[in-house]
């Protein structure tokens, strides 16, 4: 999974993201109800988030997962 092309888009957009809000990356990971940790691995882009956590990303209104995935 490391290799997939769009990792470090995933990675970038929600460093950009995660900035814009001002937010730590454990002020992230809550938000999307993850941890810290989670959300540390996705921005290294060792992890990415799957589909049912970009969805919960966008039902809580704090990411728009179409900012993360488009």
């Amino acid at each position: 999974m490391k290799n997939h092309p769009n990792n470090e888009l995933i990675r970038e957009r929600l460093i950009k993201l995660r900035k814009e809000k001002g937010w730590t990356q454990e002020q992230a990971g809550k938000a999307v109800g993850s941890s810290k940790g989670a959300w540390q691995q996705w921005e290294l882009g060792t992890r990415i988030p799957t589909a049912s956590t970009l969805r919960s990303e966008e039902h809580t209104s704090e990411l728009q997962s179409q900012s993360v995935i488009s």
